[in-house]
């Protein structure tokens, strides 16, 4: 059987993949980094070997060793031979070492094992003081956008390797089936298909730097009970391949992501960081799935501690141990693994398997093969924050805003207004949500300073807080409602807190562990908007969160609503963007708004019923759906056509054409769903299959066109 042979080279370098095929079982040329310039013309056709030798020799790592180096230390030998070299010379004290999490894998000096550095890159590099800050995780679901996404994630890699980091506990690929949890702003949205989409290009753009990505939660972890974060919903094993696993399939089928980290959860009553069932049968067996394991912190803990599964640490490092987890973020490993051993609870030799995949991504980084790095750096570096990347998360910020009302065209504003009044506790606070960088000064953008910078000179901007995000001091109110009444137009910016110990605010409202129960706009908040709307003046609501709200009171009587979610250090300008017309929104709802949280959890892939959807005192409808979002100009969908591939009906293309029929250019995100008419079991009503971004002048048409596989179908 003909072999194919690939050699991964950085995007920064040459930013494409080059596969060979030969006949003769040589080893993997993608184990080696390659850190100088290569022509991907001068490979084409060559040898493996000989491709090898070329990249390594530009890459500076010289393959003359001598007689007394390791065969660990030899670049020039395969890897799984230096592995096999390399680990009968490690203490158990030196094992458990490369098995525990210290800011990733730490290095032995001894031995002149390298450390494996890692940051958290959900939205940037988070372990960073002054790194460019992008929009969160729901943001990037929000795009729709395949190809900026990837960008993100490339400009991530970039930023993180300049701080000495090869490796990203990101993305989160948990699929949020419930608007409760705080965790929603961390995620791509409510749609397996569309967290795999956004997915797959993070992890190509963040590993084309030659880099390691490391999706999380493994697995189910989107969707607990009551939304309370890492509360176990009891999922089938069918919810969970349809679900929750889909996305993790797609990003290491198709990006190849070198790591996972598992969640917190359990699964059939096993803890994920102890279910071979995971992390065995599924991720290494099912999917071929040859990286390693992370565990979610104090995950193998919590085994023995709140899981109770097992009776003493020891055995709960085992278990995870056997399961696959290789690191272990926690005092598990570090405290009872070695006592383990010793015990006899479990052998020393099992402790290799682990440490051959942990082995096997410092090698293939190419950490062995030059001198080590040990630290990161947490200052401000010349990479951060370039023009380049604050306009990569300004572009983002705008393309994730949904416009989710415009009634009487209110949007977009006039620049030359005479008086604009700027209201509400997120209007001068930038929110940037969990897991961001260390603001640098002036880094964060606020809408008030975003529209200061668009309208005109003879503009009079008023701006009062008002309010605080979770006060319940109303004191503020009669400024709000005094400048609002001055002014020809009103902008109120409400939100979520994002900010713990910041700004007096010692509390959040939404992230990691902080789930809530109303979904209501937090504090007096809510007041406010009433007391604003009263004065009579145009309002245009913009919201600054990390989750839904129940909006249906100011559905009903607002003119303009922005989501703008946790749009990152440029959100002030990308918000201005929107409102004063310098780009038209484009965003569509990666997840569904209920009109009141008794509906849920809620989506809009739902299975069908034998009974009634509705309630008897609402609709089972959500306020806003999945995938809604307006824009300032108008499209016409038609000549819908659906041909089947001759002799295959499993593949399928789908058109459509789009014309603009408007008065303003701006781009529609066209969306494909499908359905089973009848089928075996029961289906959703309708699933999401395809998303493409197209941009339309007025009056002008293009086609469309999807493709769809008996993968896709299945």
């Amino acid at each position: 059987m003909k072999k194919t042979w690939r050699i991964v080279l950085p995007a920064l370098l040459v930013g494409s993949f080059i596969s060979f095929a030969d006949t003769k079982d040589k080893r993997e040329i993608n184990d080696k980094a390659v850190t100088e310039e290569i022509c991907p013309c001068e490979m084409e056709g060559m040898d493996p070997e000989e491709a090898y030798n070329r990249s390594m020799a530009n890459a500076g790592v010289s393959q003359q060793v001598s007689k007394e180096t390791p065969k660990y230390l030899n670049p020039n030998i395969p890897i799984e031979e230096r592995i096999d070299d390399l680990l009968p010379r490690l203490t158990l004290e030196e094992k458990v070492i490369q098995l525990s999490d210290s800011w990733g894998s730490k290095g032995i000096a001894r031995l002149k094992i390298p450390a494996m550095l890692k940051t958290e890159g959900l939205h940037g590099q988070s372990y960073a003081t002054g790194s460019t800050i992008f929009p969160h995780g729901i943001n990037m679901g929000s795009t729709f956008d395949t190809e900026l996404i990837q960008e993100v994630g490339k400009a991530t890699a970039i930023e993180a390797k300049a701080a000495n980091l090869r490796v990203s506990w990101s993305p989160v690929l948990d699929v949020a089936r419930d608007a409760r949890w705080g965790r929603v702003e961390e995620t791509y949205g409510e749609d397996p298909y569309l967290v795999g989409r956004i997915g797959v290009a993070w992890i190509k753009g963040f590993q084309g730097e030659h880099m390691f990505a490391c999706p999380k939660h493994f697995a189910g972890h989107g969707q607990p009970v009551g939304g309370r974060d890492s509360h176990d919903y009891g999922l089938s094993d069918r919810v969970m391949r349809n679900i929750h696993l889909a996305p993790f399939r797609d990003v290491i089928k198709e990006a190849n992501a070198f790591g996972v980290m598992a969640a917190y959860g359990l699964w059939n009553g096993v803890p994920d960081n102890g279910s071979k069932e995971l992390l065995q049968k599924i991720l290494r067996e099912e999917w071929g799935f040859e990286g390693f394991v992370v565990s979610d912190c104090s995950g193998p803990e919590n085994i023995q501690r709140k899981q109770s599964v097992v009776g003493t640490m020891e055995e709960a490092a085992a278990m995870a141990v056997r399961a696959g987890v290789d690191i272990e973020c926690g005092s598990a490993y570090k405290k009872a693994l070695a006592s383990a051993v010793k015990k006899g609870i479990i052998k020393e030799s099992e402790l290799d398997a682990n440490l051959r995949r942990v082995f096997r991504a410092k090698m293939r980084l190419g950490l062995f093969d030059r001198p080590s790095i040990e630290n990161m750096v947490w200052n401000k570096l010349p990479e951060y924050d370039t023009p380049e990347h604050r306009a990569l998360a300004r572009k983002v910020a705008v393309k994730s805003t949904v416009l989710l009302k415009n009634e009487n065209n209110l949007l977009p504003l006039d620049k030359n207004i005479k008086t604009i009044a700027v209201i509400g506790p997120n209007a001068d606070q930038g929110q940037t949500g969990d897991y961001s960088a260390k603001y640098a000064p002036g880094q964060i953008i606020s809408v008030l300073e975003g529209v200061k910078n668009h309208v005109s000179s003879s503009t009079k901007v008023l701006y009062a807080q008002g309010c605080t995000q979770i006060d319940m001091d109303t004191t503020g109110f009669a400024e709000a409602v005094n400048i609002a009444k001055q002014a020809d137009a009103v902008i109120l910016v409400v939100g979520d807190n994002s900010n713990r110990h910041e700004n007096g605010n010692k509390k959040s409202t939404t992230g990691e562990n902080v789930d809530g129960a109303t979904l209501e706009i937090p504090g007096v908040q809510r007041q406010l908007i009433k007391a604003v709307e009263a004065t009579g003046k145009p309002v245009v609501l913009v919201l600054v969160n990390g989750k839904p709200f129940t909006l249906t009171w100011e559905d009903e009587n607002i003119e303009s609503i922005l989501e703008t979610w946790y749009p990152g250090e440029e959100g002030g300008n990308a918000t201005a963007d929107i409102i004063f017309g310098d780009e038209n929104p484009s965003g569509r709802l990666p997840i569904s708004f209920p009109r009141h949280p008794g509906q849920l959890p809620l989506w809009y892939n739902y299975e069908t019923s034998g009974r009634n959807y509705d309630y008897y005192d609402m609709p089972f409808t959500p306020l806003y759906r999945f995938g809604h979002g307006l824009s300032y100009t108008t499209f016409r969908y038609s000549n819908l056509k659906a041909t089947t591939k001759s002799g295959d009906p499993g593949f399928v293309t789908v058109s459509v054409d789009i014309e603009n029929t408007g008065k303003r250019p701006g781009e529609e995100v066209a969306q494909l769903y499908i359905t089973d008419l009848v089928a075996s079991v029961n289906t959703a009503v309708i699933d999401l299959k395809g998303f493409k971004r197209v941009f339309l002048k007025p009056g002008e048409k293009k086609t469309v066109t999807f493709e769809l596989n008996p993968y896709l179908l299945s």
